[in-house]
């Protein structure tokens, strides 16, 4: 789904993406407790889950909403929240909040 993402130059690269999973209840289950970390195993800047009442499982690609992260590449709607840091993302911030206070 990505690469014909590329091909139609919905994306440039994989971070520029949005991906909507639409699975199954049983796929849902298994899902949602690493729903968190699948931005990361998918290098992607989102996943949203979505229950189907069909089986199989779909997906759908867009670009990723928000400005772009200057140290994680991500797009977030969060980029430039942080005052001390409007360039970074919310996590990004926290981790250099962490890193120059110790």
């Amino acid at each position: 789904a990505l690469e014909g993402a590329r091909q139609t130059k919905t994306i440039g690269g994989s971070l520029d993406a949005a991906i909507e999973l639409i699975v199954d209840p049983s796929t849902m289950a298994w899902l949602q407790p690493h729903e968190a970390v699948l931005p990361s195993f998918f290098i992607v800047s989102s996943v949203t889950l979505r229950p189907s009442t069909e089986s199989g499982r779909r997906v759908l690609v867009t670009k990723a909403e928000g400005r772009k992260c200057v140290r994680c590449w991500k797009y977030d709607p969060a980029v430039g929240a942080a005052a001390d840091h409007p360039e970074l993302c919310a996590r990004c911030a926290r981790v250099v909040r962490d890193v120059v206070s110790t």
